[in-house]
């Protein structure tokens, strides 16, 4: 039944599984080939054994009861390094202890907040069939999360998603004129761009986004030039787009200390999969994105869901290398699948609640 839902999953597997074998460097590119596996794997596990409401909503449950353990367990462990440490914090900068906080967890900020950002969406679609008080409260505990992180692009994506809801919220259910939906997303959006500005981690991120210190502007310019090279059409091939641009570093850029990287992490998927893949990986990896988007007909809070995770993947694999780390690419290839059978009618009861639930 959802053969043509992995469509975009088995073509992004299948571009991988043919530069392999035109590979020539085996040793590399089979550990590449081998971190796609989930990338299939997961959407046909959940389309086979998630065929039932009940199931459906434990599997939405057990991502957001993972996510308030993980966000408990990682206040614990701040405060219990704030007592043992308190003389050394003392010493460091304010921002220290909130730039510190993910990697107490070993966790990479961005993809933790990419998580929070996907259980807002599921909150707000209410696809777990939350009571609304407890709906409101894991909202509030993942966007304080949220802010304590401090990434940039899921600060912006989440306030997106906010506004898209909100709209639909106004325009669709409660029936409000134009105008005053302008005034209500106006109101909101400028109180939480206040709220989250306030962050002074924030601002200083924000800072270097300003100053172009951030080191992806200039790793992006040596890669985009080798892809001019190849005439927008060819790939360097599997794994041979970081030694490419290490090399045109070098020759460039000689006495740059950024030329001494072990891993270029372009931190952008689109341009990494150009660079390897060429024009097909660049097209394999918009398929991911909006083929699942053919499934909307008609908007409601169950249809905004898909789309608006097709807006956090789109937007965030802009300034990450989402499919490049594994937390990416089990967020992306887990959710979708989910979404999919919700926006399907595997949980067409859910779909009923979820409108009565804002009226």
């Amino acid at each position: 039944k959802h053969v043509n839902d992995c469509f975009p999953f088995i073509l992004y597997v299948l571009i991988y599984i043919f530069f392999f074998i035109f590979s020539d460097d085996y040793s590399q590119s089979i550990k590449q080939l081998e971190k796609q596996i989930a990338v299939l794997v997961m959407p046909i596990l959940i389309f086979i054994f998630i065929n039932s409401e009940n199931k459906f909503k434990t599997l939405v449950n057990t991502y957001l009861i993972g996510l308030i353990f993980i966000s408990i367990i990682s206040c614990l462990v701040l405060a219990r390094f704030y007592y043992l440490n308190t003389e050394f914090i003392s010493t460091m900068d304010s921002n220290y202890l909130q730039w510190k906080y993910p990697h107490l967890m070993d966790i990479h900020p961005s993809y933790w907040s990419y998580y929070l950002v996907t259980a807002n969406i599921l909150l707000l679609s209410n696809l777990s069939k939350l009571k609304p008080r407890t709906n409101i409260l894991l909202q509030i505990l993942f966007n304080l999360n949220l802010f304590y992180l401090a990434g940039r692009s899921s600060i912006v994506i989440n306030v997106l998603i906010y506004l898209i809801f909100i709209w639909y919220l106004c325009f669709k259910v409660l029936k409000l004129s134009k105008f005053k939906i302008v005034i209500i997303s106006s109101i909101l959006t400028t109180a939480i761009v206040v709220g989250f500005y306030q962050s002074p981690y924030l601002k200083s991120k924000i800072y270097n986004l300003k100053n172009n210190s951030d080191e992806r502007f200039f790793l992006w310019e040596g890669a985009f030039k080798i892809i001019v090279d190849n005439h927008f059409i060819l790939g360097e091939g599997m794994t041979n787009g970081e030694k490419s641009l290490k090399k045109y570093l070098e020759k460039n850029y000689g006495t740059d200390p950024r030329s001494e990287y072990n891993k270029f992490d372009i931190h952008n998927q689109y341009i990494k999969e150009y660079l390897d893949f060429g024009l097909i990986g660049f097209i394999s990896i918009l398929l991911i994105i909006f083929y699942p988007l053919r499934l909307i007909k008609k908007l409601s809070f169950v249809n905004l869901s898909l789309l608006s995770f097709g807006l956090l993947v789109f937007l965030s694999q802009l300034v990450e290398s989402v499919f490049f780390r594994f937390q990416g690419k089990i967020l992306i290839s887990t959710i979708y699948p989910i979404l999919i059978l919700a926006v399907t009618g595997v949980v067409s009861k859910i779909k009923d609640n979820v409108h009565n639930n804002y009226k």
